[in-house]
């Protein structure tokens, strides 16, 4: 009855545990992952679903590995390369791949709040951090609560300014390498080489005035840059508000294949590190693990006291082998039987050798003697003289214990020298 209770009290408490983990408000993850994956409000699930929907007849491959292992010593035509990342952390050599897979007719679409330096001094491209301070500066408005974004083509309507809710204003883009307060005064480049960017095409603005989007024509492709991923985010493209932003933008993006690439948000910090860290940043996995633990250290504190007999010790039976052989060893020590004892040593000596050389022992003639010596590689002089010996022992009545300790000895030197 006692443990019927405790069972009883274990399972109500399982079940409030239940409830309560699923029936309590979950904490939505506002983290900036960007990832395919993610249907967070900031993941980029939809956008990576829909991408064939915005640009029709495109196929899309998911790209893991760099740029440089991706692009190096591969041709590719009427290809786009697709990044959307929290910020890209990509490498000198990442860079050079990147303007020559534009250069030779293909596009690149990057979006992010931080760009590779590389890429934009190349490019002759800079950004310049806006502050909602700045940004109030030009609007007249409070940006900490919505960041008015348009789009600068006469194609889109001329109304086509989206509100954002949000106050993290992006970094916006300028061919000018530094400002100063009082001037705007370009300042020359870091790059040693000529930048590469002739002319920059504005194609959506922050107040009007100051570019996130823009499009940068390279040999025979080009780079598309925006300071603003949070408009392709899961949040953003479910809201009919600002979803016509994000395909706006992605219209620009030619037909033909699309390589988005999933490599660098795995780098980020915002992804998880082990899978301890994956089931701690789950709520309901949370609750499950922590469950599991208290019902596992209940059942060990329970299962501590005995629930049985102790199980008595049963010997083993005893090996009476050598017991029964040296009791029959010495009845025949007993009765003086030497005889008797050495027939047998000479039929389970025979026996021995039928087996093992198969040689006939029915007569224990010269054939005998040439064929046991030939296989067992006994010298012939010894095999006659053992052969001679049992044959005499078969003959006599009597046998002496000298005689039986020398055909012993005899029978013990060929098996110990035989083959």
């Amino acid at each position: 009855m006692r443990n019927r209770g405790m069972i009883i009290m274990v399972l109500v408490y399982a079940l409030i545990l239940i409830l309560v983990g699923v029936f309590q408000p979950h904490e939505i993850d506002w983290r900036p992952t960007f990832s395919a994956d993610d249907k967070i409000p900031f993941g980029t699930y939809i956008l990576r679903e829909r991408l064939t929907d915005y640009s029709p007849d495109s196929s899309i491959e998911t790209v893991t590995k760099s740029i440089y292992q991706t692009l190096h010593h591969q041709h590719f035509s009427h290809t786009t390369y697709m990044l959307v990342e929290p910020r890209l952390s990509a490498g000198h050599q990442d860079v050079k791949e990147l303007i020559r897979f534009a250069q030779e007719g293909n596009t690149v679409f990057i979006a992010a709040r931080d760009m590779p330096y590389g890429l934009l001094d190349t490019l002759g491209i800079y950004t310049r951090y806006g502050t909602p301070v700045f940004i109030q500066k030009f609007t007249k408005k409070d940006t900490t609560s919505s960041l008015p974004i348009s789009l600068i083509n006469p194609a889109f309507a001329k109304d086509s300014v989206y509100e954002f809710e949000t106050n993290n204003v992006p970094e916006f883009f300028s061919t000018q390498y530094k400002y100063n307060d009082d001037s705007e005064d370009e300042i020359i480049q870091d790059s040693i080489h000529p930048r590469l960017a002739k002319r920059v095409e504005v194609i959506s603005t922050v107040s009007h005035e100051h570019p996130i989007f823009v499009k940068v024509p390279i040999g025979k492709g080009c780079i598309y840059l925006h300071s603003y991923p949070f408009a392709f985010s899961n949040y953003y493209l479910v809201k009919d508000s600002t979803r016509g932003y994000a395909e706006n933008c992605l219209s620009y993006l030619p037909k033909g294949k699309i390589l988005w690439d999933e490599h660098y948000k795995s780098d980020t910090e915002y992804r998880h590190t082990s899978t301890l860290g994956f089931i701690l940043g789950s709520e309901s996995l949370r609750w499950a693990y922590f469950s599991a633990a208290f019902f596992i250290i209940l059942f060990v504190l329970f299962s501590i006291k005995r629930r049985q007999r102790i199980i008595p010790v049963v010997e083993p039976f005893r090996n009476t082998t050598l017991e029964f052989t040296e009791t029959i060893g010495r009845l025949y020590y007993n009765r003086a039987d030497h005889r008797n004892i050495a027939e047998k040593k000479i039929r389970h000596f025979l026996e021995y050798v039928r087996s093992r050389y198969y040689v006939d022992t029915m007569e224990l003639n010269a054939d005998f003697v040439s064929k046991l010596s030939s296989k067992s590689g006994v010298d012939k002089d010894r095999v006659q003289y053992m052969t001679e010996v049992m044959r005499s022992m078969l003959s006599k009545k009597n046998i002496a214990d000298s005689e039986l300790i020398q055909l012993n000895e005899l029978i013990e030197f060929f098996k110990n020298n035989s083959n």
